[in-house]
Parts: structure tokens; C-alpha cells; sequence
């Protein structure tokens, strides 16, 4: 199995170089596939930083929603596994170990966590399900396989507004995650 990475570019100039640096760490990966960057109506090219990287490819989107953005990348990915990317937040370099073990143990869509499995606020949203007001916002990733993907977005209309994090947390939510 393989992970497609889904990253909708929204970064400053100062954080280009932190992204870039993630890509290359994670494109060093045998897991993972590619890399799929999306330029939203002509955002920062971050090209010039990345050099000549392998798997990464960048897709340049003119729509206007933020959900329309993340399909328009999920139906580029050739993966195994979509991993939808909040912009400017990077999970720790082995995210796609936590991924596998979820998605063998027959998990069909998660939400990774950012936080401190150990602090007292990541074990409260841990318990409580994702349509809880307390929840919405710590979805910053998800992940699902590419096939059921494709089978619920069809039939899963989103609010085409919000934030990436707000669209996540619907992609959750519809997909029935769980929290990894």
C-alpha cells in the first residue's frame, strides 16, 4: 500500500521553506507515492524551493471552494491511501506508519491527531465523537483509501465554504473517521 499526500497550498513565504522541507522528507519515503501540491488561483510556487524532488507533482486549481480544491486533487492521486493535509500543519515524519496499522486494521477513514496523546485535552476529544462543536477543530488531517473516497464523495455534498480545517472535519464526519 501506498499514501498519496494532498497538500492545498496556502503558506506564507516563511513557511514555504518549512513545506518544502517536509516534502522532501517525506518523498524520501518508500510509502509514499506522491506528493500532490495545489496551487489555489495562483498561490505561492514553491517549484524553486523543491529543486528537482521526486514524486511531487503540482496542480494548479481555479475553482473556488476549498472541498472542490481537495477532490480536484484526490482524483489526481494514484495511491492506495489519500492523506488530506491541513496547510501549514505537518504531522511527525512517521504519519504514514500510524496510517497503515490503522488501515490494516480495517479502518476505512481517519483522522490523525496533532496533540499530546498524553495531555488531558487530546483523552476529552478522544471520547467524544467527531460531530461534537468540541471536535471541529481538531480534525487538521484525514485520511481514507482512494476507493471509498471516490464511492462518498459522490454522494456526500459538502458546504462549498469554510476553512480546509472546517471541510476535514466534514470529510470525518460523513466518512464515520476515527480518531488515530
Amino acid at each position: 500500500m501506498q499514501i498519496s499526500l494532498i497538500v492545498p497550498l496556502q503558506e506564507k513565504e516563511e513557511a514555504i521553506q518549512e513545506l518544502c522541507r517536509y516534502v522532501k522528507c517525506c518523498a524520501a519515503s518508500q510509502i509514499v507515492k506522491e506528493i500532490i501540491l495545489i496551487r489555489m488561483n495562483g498561490d505561492q510556487v514553491v517549484m524553486p524551493y523543491l529543486g528537482n524532488t521526486p514524486k511531487v507533482r503540482t496542480l494548479l486549481f481555479s475553482g473556488n471552494s476549498k472541498s472542490d480544491c481537495l477532490e480536484a486533487g484526490a482524483f489526481e492521486a494514484t495511491g492506495d491511501i489519500l492523506f488530506f493535509l491541513k496547510p501549514g500543519l505537518f504531522p511527525k515524519p512517521q504519519f504514514y506508519q500510524l496510517i497503515l496499522a490503522s488501515v490494516k486494521n480495517k479502518t476505512k477513514a481517519g483522522v490523525l491527531m496533532q496533540p499530546d496523546r498524553g495531555s488531558l485535552w487530546w483523552r476529552i476529544r478522544a471520547m467524544l465523537p467527531l460531530r461534537c462543536a468540541l471536535c471541529f477543530t481538531s480534525v487538521n488531517n484525514f485520511f481514507t483509501s482512494r476507493q471509498a473516497f471516490h464511492l462518498k464523495s459522490r454522494h456526500y455534498s459538502l458546504q462549498k465554504y469554510g476553512t480546509f480545517s472546517q471541510v476535514l472535519h466534514q470529510y470525518a464526519v460523513s466518512f464515520k473517521a476515527t480518531l488515530v
